[in-house]
């Protein structure tokens, strides 16, 4: 009960693997049509609570994705996907959590990282990698008589991470059409949470 962890593999075929995006010029969603797509990884966590006040906890993914054959882009020609990843899926996740409980005060800290991901599906624009950490702390008032009731404060990127937190991508980007979102910038947020 103190150490809990898990590992699985896992392997995904698609035939016809569609994929969708935003475009911004004609306002609407393009499709497109992979054709036959691989992907495989692993999942793996542990979880140790050496006490019961105390939880510490880290993941990690791996994912592997391959488009097989080139793409059709007229009757003539092909984009060159063969080999390629797909848009927009990063190579790794981590990151891990560490908790405490001290009577009705619960503190906690957590990072992860996003591996790097392709704009497009020809894999010509890659966005690097980046790490994001953030703090919480919570305090319980079912002492004060409230019970399930809390107070919260969150943290979110503790560092100011400057990143590209999702994008529209294309086949083979950039393109006018193409745009991406920025992540969050460092905020902090508070809320009451009551239970009834």
């Amino acid at each position: 009960s103190t150490v809990q962890a898990a590992l699985t593999g896992w392997y995904s075929t698609y035939k016809n693997r569609i994929v969708s995006a935003y475009d911004i010029d004609c306002d609407c969603s393009i499709d497109t049509n992979l054709g036959a797509v691989r992907k495989y990884g692993f999942d793996a966590s542990v979880s140790v609570r050496p006490v019961p006040q105390v939880l510490a906890y880290v993941f990690g993914s791996y994912i592997k994705s391959e488009i097989r054959d080139n793409v059709a882009t007229s009757a003539t020609t092909f984009a060159a996907t063969a080999g390629k990843y797909e848009r927009g899926a990063p190579n790794w996740l981590a990151g891990g959590r560490l908790q405490g409980t001290f009577g009705d005060l619960d503190l906690g800290a957590q990072v992860k990282y996003t591996g790097r991901r392709y704009l497009n599906d020809i894999n010509t624009v890659q966005f690097d990698g980046y790490t994001v950490v953030d703090l919480d702390i919570r305090y319980s008032l079912e002492s004060a008589g409230l019970a399930k009731t809390y107070f919260q404060v969150n943290l979110s990127n503790l560092f100011d991470k400057f990143y590209v937190g999702s994008f529209s991508g294309s086949l083979s980007a950039p393109s006018t059409s193409a745009f991406v979102n920025f992540g969050s910038p460092r905020a902090i947020s508070a809320s009451m949470i009551v239970g009834f």
